[in-house]
């Protein structure tokens, strides 16, 4: 009544059946199949690493880490860093082609503003996405 697959690969579609056997290595009489059935299995979102929730000592051009489980399917990543949770305040937003996953906001943009809270997110971009990930806050040196 159940069996354990080998582990599905995220962003594909999966297609499955089953049928019942009455004999031993089913040799014997069997119904017929059932109905295809279909399970999409998700991206896993990005893991952001650094800077870690919480610190207080932040430079005003941090540098952005982050991990993402994928499989190349997508273009690029979006760094959204605001000043609040929500995202809707002070919001900005920057492009980081992948496969990198490493971001520090260059000389050539503004800084961030010393001695303010930050929230941060990474978004995957491409095929079968956005998918966003979970938030962090920091707050930058005085």
């Amino acid at each position: 009544t159940q069996t354990s697959p080998i582990p599905l690969l995220p962003g594909r579609t999966y297609y499955w059946r089953v049928r019942s056997w009455s004999g031993i290595n089913g040799t014997g009489d069997h119904s017929s199949w059932s109905l295809v059935r279909t399970v999409k299995v998700k991206f896993v979102a990005p893991t952001l690493t650094s800077p870690a929730s919480g610190v207080t000592t932040v430079p005003v051009r941090p540098t952005f880490t982050w991990d993402e489980a994928g499989n190349g399917l997508w273009t690029n990543f979006t760094l959204q860093v605001a000043t609040n949770d929500k995202f809707t305040k002070g919001l900005r937003n920057f492009t980081i082609n992948a496969p990198a996953t490493k971001y520090t906001i260059p000389n050539s943009l503004p800084a961030l503003t010393p001695n303010t809270t930050y929230y941060w997110r990474v978004k995957i971009n491409g095929v079968y996405v956005p998918i966003t990930s979970a938030s962090q806050f920091f707050t930058t040196a005085p």
